[in-house]
């Protein structure tokens, strides 16, 4: 009886923790952007501290934690890059000054300020606005530079930096928190390969993929690496997941256009079935534009903005609201963890009793 109990036990565990796992469901937060009701009138970032990035009504770029506003304005046109996990974002601004064409880029944290990036003080690189900067949680600070200071630049959590060695007509635009680069390298711009670079391994293209172009466009901190090939290999999925640790390629079924990844390796993009946006999770589609409803101005559709790591969604429609998707677990999920949780402490205290 006993033995029998204890099987009953542990089947109920696991099955209950693969449940944990896959049942999500999103709590939905919608922000009126009207100057008169948010401190930021256009968002652009969110972290997983559920810290937002954006501009204010007067045109400063804002870092909003809770309901605390920091706020700062830049010598020329600020623009947004990136907003990473520890609260650190990234903001830049390019124009002439004294006859010559210029950029600079700096941190901006609520605790630290304002502080310019050595790798374009020392004019190491010449900044263009796409793609934008980005940041890892660890600090690392990710830059492709102009056709007049070309190649990117990658700068180190200790304040120095690298050039590193993607071709002028290649690109970069990724990386973790372990320093991994990804991108893509080109051919004349005919056709192009995805590609990573570390420390250790170098420049590493991958092919591409089945297409004449492929690249990566961002990897996680565990070393998972979205990808896409174009054009679209008719019937196939254009988008795919990219394993750093096992060599392995995943394709999406169901997505096209895939555009973000978070760290439970859900991603994120356009439904094939053209419902709008979706976020893939193991096989499985969930449509979001179902969950904050039909647009408000009908002449502004829904833009998928940003993906934090851990798969907080920020959809806005550019002019009046923003909608924030927290996944969240689902209610019976709780009930079903509960009893695997407590059908587990009771078998243990059989086997002490034992």
């Amino acid at each position: 009886m006993k033995s029998s109990c204890m099987r009953m036990a542990a089947a109920i565990a696991a099955t209950v923790i693969p449940l944990t796992a896959e049942a999500v469901d999103y709590d939905v937060q919608r922000i009126d952007l009207r100057p008169a009701n948010s401190p930021l009138t256009n968002i652009l970032e969110i972290n997983a501290q559920g810290q937002l990035l954006g501009f204010t009504g007067t045109g400063q770029i804002g870092l909003l934690t809770g309901s605390t506003l920091t706020t700062v304005k830049l010598p020329g046109a600020g623009q947004i890059g990136d907003l990473s996990d520890n609260g650190t974002a990234l903001v830049y601004y390019s124009g002439s000054s004294n006859g010559s064409y210029a950029s600079h880029a700096y941190t901006f944290s609520a605790q630290h300020g304002l502080a310019e990036i050595r790798a374009t003080s020392s004019q190491v690189v010449t900044l263009t606005s796409l793609p934008p900067p980005v940041t890892s949680s660890a600090g690392h600070v990710l830059m492709n530079g102009s056709s007049s200071w070309p190649g990117t630049v990658l700068s180190q959590p200790d304040g120095s930096f690298a050039r590193l060695p993607f071709p002028a007509n290649g690109g970069a635009t990724g990386v973790n928190a372990n320093g991994v680069v990804v991108g893509y390298t080109t051919n004349s711009g005919r056709t192009s390969s995805a590609a990573y670079w570390s420390a250790a391994s170098g420049l590493q293209p991958l092919g591409n993929m089945g297409g004449s172009m492929a690249y990566l466009l961002r990897v996680t901190d565990s070393g998972l690496a979205l990808g896409r090939r174009a054009p679209p290999v008719l019937g196939q999925p254009d988008s795919f997941v990219y394993s750093l640790a096992s060599g392995e390629t995943r394709f999406i079924d169901g997505l096209t256009a895939a555009e973000y990844i978070d760290e439970a390796g859900r991603v994120y993009g356009f439904s094939a079935s053209g419902e709008g946006y979706a976020v893939w999770d193991n096989g499985e589609l969930t449509a979001l534009d179902p969950l904050v409803g039909p647009a408000t101005d009908p002449d502004h559709s829904y833009n998928l903005a940003d993906v934090s790591s851990d798969g907080r969604v920020l959809i806005t429609d550019y002019r009046s609201v923003a909608f924030i998707l927290r996944p969240v677990p689902e209610p019976g999920t709780y009930v079903l963890t509960g009893i695997g949780l407590a059908a587990g402490a009771w078998g243990a205290r059989r086997r002490r009793a034992a």
